[in-house]
């Protein structure tokens, strides 16, 4: 596999969950669909101590870890995956473990056997939410109304250039989500794939509503 570079749409990622019965010998992996952000945090735990021999300067060791994957999706009733994360909501202790695991655009897949799953949101959500894409930890939220995707798909061509990609990027985020942008500083190649991931999603959602 060549090694890629750049930034990568947050669709490439892809989450899996066990979806094997409890009494099940072996997991079942199935991705959980209509995932839309994702956020990533670890928690160390971190050792301090002050020996005689460094004079004052305090000795520091990393010994423990955890990682906690924040995952925002729509509610899909009949997915494997989605049924499984949702019928987690009503337990409590070990009943609420599952293998899981993180799918990267490289391939790369990082697995966590027997993670707790805790379920906080489950069916709820505003019916006019705006599509959100997450750049470097900032959320990003995105104009999918009707007229703003047929404005920007007359633009994005295969012959899309600076000019089209500037117009459809003052389309499809407001003010503030440009302002946003702009603090991330992204060179041309970044820009332009930013834009493209949005005409993407923007897209799809306005497909799946007909």
């Amino acid at each position: 596999m060549s090694e890629r570079t750049g930034v990568y749409p947050c669709y490439e990622n892809q989450f899996q969950i066990d979806t094997a019965a409890a009494d099940a010998s072996a997991a079942v992996m199935k991705s959980i669909a209509d995932c839309e952000s994702f956020g990533v945090s670890f928690d160390n735990g971190v050792e301090e101590w002050t020996p005689f021999d460094t004079e004052g300067w305090v000795r520091r060791l990393l010994t423990a870890k955890a990682v906690t994957i924040s995952v925002t999706a729509k509610r899909n009733v009949g997915d494997a995956g989605n049924d499984s994360v949702a019928a987690l909501a009503w337990v409590n202790g070990r009943s609420a473990e599952k293998d899981f695991q993180w799918t990267f655009p490289d391939g790369t897949v990082v697995k966590f056997g027997s993670a707790v799953i805790n379920v906080t949101n489950i069916g709820a959500g505003d019916f006019d939410e705006k599509p959100v894409l997450v750049v470097k930890d900032k959320e990003i939220k995105i104009d999918n109304s009707a007229v703003t995707v047929l404005k920007v798909m007359g633009l994005m061509g295969d012959e899309a250039g600076p000019a089209e990609i500037l117009k459809a990027y003052e389309l499809l985020f407001d003010k503030t989500a440009r302002k946003t942008v702009d603090s991330l500083q992204l060179n041309f190649g970044d820009f332009a794939t930013l834009i493209r991931t949005a005409v993407e999603l923007v897209a799809g959602d306005s497909q799946g509503e007909q």
